[in-house]
């Protein structure tokens, strides 16, 4: 019988402007429901409601922004958060020069799972559908 892996470590949370910060795991998970494993980055400097890629990565930050009460309106897939994403010590995210954006047709920067990430987030997949199971959250 084999032996269960080791589960892959946590790293710190992510940090966003204005002292908001994220969990990886969540991130993971955020990409880990894309069927590529992969989203546009998709930042843009206008308001919240008027933002044109709902399924980016900077759409779905603002909105981690705005759960916690915070600006939703500010740029969150800024440079330094990509930086930090694919400078972890452990490879869990890459960065994507050219994919297809499902919303405007167009080629945009991106950013994936690796396979190591795609590992990292399935740790937490599970619990995370037990929990909501029982009616609770992570």
């Amino acid at each position: 019988m084999q032996k269960p892996a080791d589960p892959i470590p946590e790293p710190p949370d992510l940090s966003l402007s204005k002292g908001l910060k994220v969990p990886i795991r969540e991130v993971a998970l955020f990409l880990l429901e894309n069927p590529r494993r992969r989203v546009v980055i998709g930042q843009q400097r206008i308001g919240y409601a008027y933002h044109t890629k709902k399924k980016s990565l900077d759409y779905w930050l603002r909105t981690a922004a705005r759960e916690q009460k915070r600006d939703p309106g500010t740029m969150r897939a800024n440079r330094s958060v990509i930086d930090q994403l694919v400078a972890m010590p452990l490879p869990l995210f890459e960065r994507l020069d050219e994919i297809t954006c499902p919303e405007s047709g167009e080629l945009c920067g991106g950013i994936g799972l690796t396979k190591l990430g795609i590992e990292f987030a399935k740790q937490f997949q599970k619990g995370r559908a037990e929990a909501s199971n029982k009616g609770g959250t992570l």
